[in-house]
């Protein structure tokens, strides 16, 4: 799964509309839209903002 895909579906299981999302998270509703469409890359530093909103953060563990 790409990012893009990702950032719906987390908004979709918060039953988050893209403007619901945008208020949420201090973005514009024209940037989580390109996003969420794949017209443009998220950043390391906005995609660990979006994370918090959904309620989650990234963990690095090493392969087994």
């Amino acid at each position: 799964m790409n990012i893009s895909k990702f950032i719906k579906q987390e908004r979709l299981k918060k039953k988050l509309s893209v403007k619901e999302l945008a208020e949420l998270s201090g973005f514009s509703f024209k940037t989580i839209y390109t996003w969420e469409s794949g017209e443009k890359n998220i950043t390391f530093k906005s995609f660990e903002k979006l994370l918090d909103v959904f309620g989650l953060e990234i963990a690095i563990k090493r392969k087994e």
